[in-house]
């Protein structure tokens, strides 16, 4: 989980220092532009596999189903509300960027200084979104190497063993029907034969 997580922060960062002529910057014969997103969507990857494996290891077996739907519905939330609150976010930088930013109108003047100005004008507001897209995948590695801290944190936890005595415990009792108790109770009968009716029952 941390080196994927680490390796997502790398991509987010080269994305964010995209040049403004993307289409023909390259690594040699390599397209920019792919080989970042390649890295990026890498250690996407490499996470799914180990969340999902802690997740399972966490809980008894018989609740593994559960586990990994909410494994899934964890991570679909977390992309909805994160791609939510940084297009908020980026939205209100833009906003801010471009307050000052006037459009210029064709009247009172001439052709070539509507096109002057205007050429200014949409160089700034590229710019302006530049720099938020910028910022947007700043954060977005920030947040990265913040879930590699996490992981690593996370990572010597061993949920099924006991600190105490380092004795293996359900994390649920049992309440289905075992062999020789009452599965509404949990308690052996008393005549031993697993029949809370008796032997005629």
């Amino acid at each position: 989980m941390a080196a994927g997580m680490a390796v997502s922060a790398v991509g987010y960062l080269l994305i964010a220092a995209w040049p403004a002529d993307l289409a023909n910057a390259s690594y040699g014969p390599l397209p920019r532009m792919d080989v970042d997103l390649v890295v990026t969507g890498l250690g996407l990857g490499l996470v799914i596999a180990p969340v999902s494996s802690a997740a399972l290891a966490f809980v008894p077996a018989a609740r593994h189903g559960v586990a990994s739907a909410a494994v899934v519905v964890a991570r679909m939330m977390g992309m909805l509300l994160g791609i939510s609150a940084l297009s908020a976010w980026g939205f209100h930088r833009f906003h801010a960027l471009t307050a000052d930013l006037k459009p210029p109108l064709p009247f009172q003047m001439s052709k070539d200084e509507f096109a002057r100005q205007l050429k200014v004008y949409n160089a700034a507001v590229d710019d302006a979104l530049r720099t938020e897209y910028q910022e947007i995948f700043w954060i977005t590695a920030g947040l990265c190497v913040l879930g590699a801290v996490l992981a690593l944190a996370a990572g010597g936890r061993d949920a099924r063993q006991d600190r105490d005595d380092g004795r293996i415990r359900p994390s649920i009792r049992h309440t289905g029907r075992d062999l020789g108790k009452d599965s509404a109770t949990g308690q052996v009968p008393s005549d031993g034969l697993g029949n809370i009716l008796g032997k005629d029952g």
